[in-house]
């Protein structure tokens, strides 16, 4: 009878990027560290290799993500902003960042404070606003922008646009001329992931004519990057 010869498994220390300052790894075979998170699993700095050689010692081959995500990211400096007293200290330093860059993602948990930091970013920046958000939405953030920035006069789109800075739900984004604002935020960006879709190539539109672009969302790999038309633009 033939029986066909069991190939040996490979042993290997697959790293993957996880953070600016932290690669993510899982082993084939466990072994205890400092930077153990679970079995097999393990989160350490990038700057740190002494985890290398530990795997290589129990003869597992590193296999190391591509070049461009072993890369430090290049260093920014941070503008001299006035920041609400309000905000807390994970708030304030997101709000910088996004700043420096000019367009981002906050990416924060749900619940953290991301509309206070798209609202700080829109002072910042000034000029007309255009909030893009999920229908049920609309009200929370008139709200959020009466307690965050109660200067600032925005109005929710209906039949027709005002000149103001706005707010709008996705479903309405391709039917409507929004015309030129100063920032775009998209809360919930989730919701563009789909590039092919009318409200993504409408947000896409907007997006590459608007100087800043902020996206909020606690759910950011629901985001496939082969789907990311939409982000694209920021």
């Amino acid at each position: 009878m033939y029986r066909p010869v069991k190939r040996r498994r490979k042993c290997t220390f697959d790293v993957q990027r996880l953070s600016d300052t932290h690669y993510h790894a899982k082993a084939t075979v466990d072994f205890e560290s400092p930077f153990r998170t679970k079995k097999k699993h393990y989160e350490f700095p990038v700057e740190d290799d002494t985890i290398f050689k530990v795997a290589s010692s129990r003869g597992m081959e590193i296999l190391m993500p591509p070049e461009p995500a072993q890369a430090s990211p290049p260093t920014i400096s941070l503008p001299e902003m006035h920041l609400d007293h309000r905000l807390y200290p994970h708030q304030k330093a997101g709000v910088l960042k996004a700043a420096a860059w000019g367009n981002a993602m906050i990416g924060d948990e749900m619940g953290v404070g991301k509309s206070a930091q798209g609202i700080a970013l829109a002072k910042h920046f000034g000029g007309r606003v255009c909030i893009v958000c999920p229908s049920y939405l609309c009200r929370n953030w008139t709200r959020e922008m009466a307690f965050w920035y109660p200067e600032h006069e925005i109005s929710i789109v209906g039949k027709s646009v005002p000149e103001t800075s706005v707010i709008i739900s996705y479903d309405l984004t391709h039917r409507r001329d929004l015309g030129k604002c100063n920032v775009l935020i998209l809360d919930e960006s989730h919701y563009v992931k789909n590039k092919n879709a009318k409200r993504s190539k409408a947000i896409m539109k907007l997006a590459k004519k608007t100087p800043h672009v902020f996206l909020l969302t606690g759910t950011p790999a629901r985001i496939s990057p082969l789907n990311y038309g939409a982000n694209s633009a920021c």
